[in-house]
């Protein structure tokens, strides 16, 4: 039994039953909370019968009951107690109820207060003894155990979220050494916990690294690191993009123990920002490139154009005073044909009909053309354009890669007959190329690394890609190929 009930039992045991009447109980209580003023605990005394002899304050607001009310009540009506475990009632009035027979501190115990609330508790408790050692009565000792239930169950609740996040989360002590290891570091890193704990933090640093004395300078100054991205070592020596946060570890006293590391994988995201970088940078590319084309077709049209018609008209001068009429004759047809190979090289590099009339006008043009040099039969449909031009970014987009699909039908399909369906959507674009040729396997073309189909698969790839959307090829041997070709749009009237 603890000194305080041995105190207890020893003034309370002396209070004889004539003393317990309304008028001298609050004599008594006052006396008694005079005596255990210095207890931060419920305190609770009864008699051999369990009845009510005293209630302290904390008792009163832990219960719910006054003590004018409870005063000779039964201790299991004012203190209904239930194992919280097994649901099963206890009584109150049987606790330190034998002879010397004290109660240390038991858990798992829920109060039913007066207005119908569960109280996690915790108690004490032990009998009051007289001259003789028979039990006069008991004295209870109860502990609200609300705040530390509170923190216990945010202390779980934060270990599942440490033990189901695919975050890693390292615990290391100031001296260095690695004292927990969550499942998400041995997904990152490839270590298990056996293997790493009480090893040195700095196995997850490169040799070269001067990141880690760095975080010591801060943890120690008290700061945190935030998102910090960077490169860590896994078990197996290869190096892992991660994002990082280091936090001091604090006892209560606010004293600095340790740190805690959490690293996230941003290897993905690593990925996707190169993979963003790279097709803004092809799209800056393809856009100096055309820009140049129209350069060049400018000039080939312009001087070039203009020094050729100069040259036709002096030869066609010649024609009536030269004896060599039919030599004159064949330089005529030389020139008209540099001519027209000159206007079509220009219009290839850069159809000034794209740029001034739009894709559709330009498709027609090209495909008419196509059709006529090469003798396959070409269908075009096309909704949604007929009041609207696109972006120029995506007008080029799609006239290249058609222009680049019909030279690998010519090259490669043994078709005679090329569709085309050009159709805006809501969002987006899509283009539709299908040809009747002869096929090939998609798989492939694409693993063989130098052919010229597959560089040509590749070129309409990123052009598609630099603009956000995607090519899909559909083909088999024998069955012919379709593309489709989907570009993003900007809502209309943006």
């Amino acid at each position: 039994m603890s000194p305080l009930l041995k105190r207890m039992g020893g003034f309370v045991g002396s209070l004889a039953p004539s003393s317990r009447r309304a008028s001298s109980a609050w004599r008594e209580r006052h006396w008694i909370e005079k005596a255990v003023a210095g207890i931060d605990e419920a305190l609770i005394v009864t008699d051999r019968r369990g009845r009510i002899l005293f209630l302290n304050s904390l008792a009163e607001t832990l219960t719910g009951w006054r003590f004018a009310k409870a005063y000779e009540k039964h201790v299991d009506e004012v203190l209904p107690l239930t194992d919280e475990r097994t649901r099963a009632p206890l009584k109150a009035s049987a606790l330190g109820a034998a002879p010397g027979d004290a109660v240390e501190w038991t858990r798992h115990s829920v109060l039913l207060a007066k207005e119908g609330k569960f109280v996690p508790i915790e108690f004490r408790a032990a009998p009051i003894q007289g001259g003789r050692g028979a039990v006069e009565g008991a004295v209870l000792l109860i502990h609200d155990g609300s705040s530390q239930r509170r923190v216990e169950e945010a202390i779980a609740q934060m270990a599942a979220i440490v033990e189901t996040t695919e975050d890693a989360v390292v615990g290391v002590t100031m001296k260095g050494t690695i004292t927990t290891w969550n499942p998400g570091a041995r997904r990152l890193y490839g270590y298990r916990p056996e293997d790493v704990i009480g090893r040195p933090f700095a196995v997850l640093f490169p040799p070269d690294s001067g990141e880690l004395a760095e975080i010591w300078a801060g943890i120690e100054q008290g700061d945190a690191v935030l998102n910090h991205d960077t490169e860590h070592l896994r078990a197996d020596g290869s190096k892992i993009e991660v994002s990082v946060s280091s936090s001091p570890i604090r006892e209560a006293d606010g004293r600095i123990v340790g740190l805690s590391s959490i690293a996230r994988d941003i290897s993905v995201r690593k990925r996707a920002e190169e993979e963003r970088r790279r097709a803004e940078l092809l799209l800056k590319l393809g856009e100096v490139q055309e820009g140049e084309r129209r350069r060049i077709a400018h000039e080939l049209h312009d001087q070039m154009g203009q020094h050729l018609a100069a040259l036709k008209l002096g030869l066609e001068g010649l024609t009536g005073a030269s004896s060599d009429a039919l030599r004159v004759q064949n330089l005529l047809g030389l020139v008209k044909q540099m001519g027209h190979d000159m206007r079509r090289i220009a219009l290839e590099l850069r159809p000034t009909m794209l740029d001034d009339l739009g894709l559709v006008a330009a498709l027609l043009h090209e495909l008419g053309e196509w059709g006529e040099r090469t003798g396959i039969e070409v269908d075009f449909h096309h909704s949604g354009l007929e009041h609207h031009r696109l972006p120029p970014a995506t007008e080029t987009a799609v006239y290249r890669v058609v222009q680049e699909a019909l030279t690998n039908v010519l090259k490669h399909a043994r078709a005679d007959r090329v569709s085309l369906v050009l159709e805006r959507r809501p969002d987006h674009l899509l283009a539709i190329l299908e040809d009747n040729g002869t096929g090939f396997d998609h798989e492939a073309v694409v693993a063989a690394q130098d052919t010229e189909r597959r560089l040509g698969l590749f070129g309409m790839k990123e052009r598609a890609e630099s603009l956000g959307g995607n090519l899909q090829v559909e083909t088999a041997p024998g069955a012919g190929t379709t593309l489709f070709v989907r570009l993003p749009l900007p809502a209309e009237g943006e």
